[in-house]
């Protein structure tokens, strides 16, 4: 099972990227994951990418309704939480931990 990244959003929710988020993800951005540029992606693209990681867990969640849920996480922790959380989930399914910097 892949692992899971919690975030505290309008409840506590878990983010997955598990070969089936993976396939719905290359299907709804149109490119491979691995041709993914982590540093250079639109809103669209973000959107896209936490509402495939959440809806594993939330199968009626709709993409506009992933956008309320990340308009509260980035009022409450900031839009650089949430790519990290994004990241941190996309990290552990290729398990390429990184390392916490210093």
């Amino acid at each position: 099972m892949a692992k899971t990244v919690m975030i505290q959003a309008d409840k506590a929710r878990n983010l997955k990227y598990g070969i089936n988020q993976m396939v719905e993800l290359e299907e709804l951005l149109g490119k491979p994951v691995t041709n993914m540029d982590m540093e250079n992606f639109s809103m669209k693209d973000l959107r896209t990418m936490f509402y495939v990681a959440l809806k594993w867990e939330d199968k009626k969640l709709t993409q506009e309704t992933a956008g309320d849920i990340m308009d509260s996480v980035i009022e409450n922790e900031g839009i650089e939480s949430l790519s990290a959380s994004i990241g941190k989930a996309m990290e552990l399914a290729f398990n390429k931990v990184v390392p916490p910097s210093k």
